[in-house]
């Protein structure tokens, strides 16, 4: 009976512990309610699904691949509604950014290459009206941009 117990407890630990093989789970107290999750190797390094709360709630959630940010990172507003996502390739902004309001209004929209802006760019007011928009090669500004004003008239 009791071998048939420790065979059941085990797949249950397994599958409870989300960090990869060779890394072992983290829960630390930060300021405040804060406290963070995540997987560590016994060398220090960070591998694994990283989690922020804030008084139990999720704030923050991502990816660590040997030390690096990779891959998506989410962020959480006060009624755990998204608020920001955001693309890492090995510790470098990626991808496309995005952020919005408490409401869930889109107010930004940023490509990003090697961490550098790359591609579109747009911004919006947060009742939804334009705001920027315009194009970046390797973090410099390039081509038209063009910016409104808070009534919607072109700047």
């Amino acid at each position: 009976m009791l071998r048939a117990v420790l065979w059941l407890a085990v797949p249950t630990l397994v599958a409870c512990n989300p960090c990869p093989a060779g890394t072992r789970p983290y829960d630390v107290p930060l300021t405040g309610a804060q406290t963070e999750k995540y997987c560590r190797s016994e060398g220090g390094i960070v591998h694994g699904p990283y989690h922020r709360y804030d008084g139990g709630r999720l704030v923050l959630e991502g990816s660590y691949e040997f030390g690096d940010r990779s891959g998506t990172w989410t962020t959480y507003g006060p009624r755990g509604q998204i608020v920001a996502v955001q693309q890492y390739q090995a510790d470098e902004k990626a991808g496309t950014w995005k952020q919005w309001t408490d409401d869930g209004v889109l107010i930004s929209e940023v490509s990003y290459d090697r961490d550098l802006k790359h591609g579109p760019e747009r911004a919006w007011y947060p009742d939804g009206t334009p705001k920027l928009k315009g194009g970046n090669v390797e973090g410099r500004r390039d081509g038209v941009w063009t910016a409104w004003y808070r009534n919607g008239r072109r700047q």
